[in-house]
């Protein structure tokens, strides 16, 4: 089996030659060889070269065609800055009410900000790296690209004082996330992920999920499902333990573990959904080796022969050590996952 094929077999609950491997490898692709961040980040040349260097490095399964969390909002008339050794960031928040959003228009991916530069990514991994290693296109969900634009404080009072607004904001860029994936998705990535880390139960109440977020990201996936048979994958980060049954209710084929949920329990919630997890991102930083070592195994005990995926919980740090990632292979072969 390549790559794809054993991501594949995951997914759809068959056999594997060996358990696959998703390490969550985006800016670190550049940090780990010496390429300015900036530089990945706004020439997709140098992303692809990155990500397929990283991959054989690594001996990963996954390729990820993703540039930073303001990509979305920079397309939406957002300022941000970039600085030589970070993510960029944002200004200041795009709109101030969330009125404001009647003034807004859906980007056209094709040809705002850096969206140009991430389609042509996923193109360009998809022809050069032909059909070896699973391809995920990544977009903001609904809830984070609302706390990119607006504020995450400001949205959170949002909520309280103005719950129609709350949803009415949500709604619009919900419309973005799904122009995105409906684009990623006809590019032909073999998956779609929304990342929506400010959808978390350690942001919002699992209320709040229920009744705002949940039919939203169910909207997504559904409409991207009648058109798509790739991989439907959603990730929110932290403890989402409290939401794992409303996640269980989407239509989605993959889910990501971050660290804080523990693994048996969220296998008992998702007999028939593949999950990718739960190695904590912070154990690959310099000086963690040995704890790394140690929740191998416990991490690997609690997994399932069928529809698991090793990964990362979320994306690995830009500043973590290579020679972690290389200590986890060796971990996997003594324990007979050869790679």
């Amino acid at each position: 089996m390549n790559s794809l094929e054993r991501v594949l077999a995951a997914v759809h609950f068959a056999q594997v030659d060996r358990l696959p491997l998703f390490l969550q490898i985006s800016g670190f692709a550049a940090t780990s060889a010496g390429i300015a961040l900036p530089e990945y980040l706004t020439k997709s040349e140098v992303l692809v070269s990155a990500q397929l260097a990283a991959a054989k490095r690594f001996q990963n399964d996954l390729l990820v065609a993703a540039l930073d969390c303001c990509v979305e909002a920079e397309a939406l008339g957002t300022e941000i800055t970039f600085v030589p050794e970070a993510y960029p960031h944002i200004k200041f928040p795009l709109i101030d009410n969330w009125r404001q959003i009647e003034d807004l228009s859906i980007p056209d991916p094709y040809s705002a900000g850096r969206l140009p530069v991430l389609l042509e990514a996923c193109q360009m991994l998809l022809e050069r790296d032909a059909g070896e290693h699973f391809v995920v296109g990544q977009t903001l969900g609904p809830t984070t690209l609302a706390a990119q634009i607006f504020g995450i404080e400001n949205l959170m009072y949002l909520l309280i004082d103005e719950p129609e607004g709350f949803s009415r904001l949500l709604n619009f860029t919900a419309q973005v996330t799904q122009t995105l994936a409906e684009v990623l998705a006809n590019l032909g990535v073999h998956g779609v992920m929304i990342n929506e880390p400010s959808a978390s139960p350690n942001i919002f109440p699992p209320e709040v999920f229920r009744v705002f977020i949940q039919p939203l990201l169910q909207e997504v996936f559904v409409t991207l499902r009648r058109s798509y048979s790739g991989v439907n994958w959603l990730q929110i980060t932290g403890n989402a333990t409290p939401i794992l049954p409303l996640i269980d209710g989407l239509e989605l084929d993959l889910v990501t573990l971050d660290s804080p949920v523990e693994l048996g329990r969220a296998l008992e919630v998702f007999p028939r959904k593949t999950l990718c997890g739960n190695l904590n991102p912070l154990l690959f930083l310099k000086g963690r080796k040995e704890r790394l070592a140690e929740s191998l195994p416990g991490t690997l005990k609690q997994g399932r022969k069928l529809g698991y995926i090793l990964g990362s919980g979320c994306e690995i740090p830009l500043d973590s050590d290579p020679r972690n990632l290389e200590y986890l292979i060796e971990l996997l072969r003594c324990r007979h996952h050869e790679l």
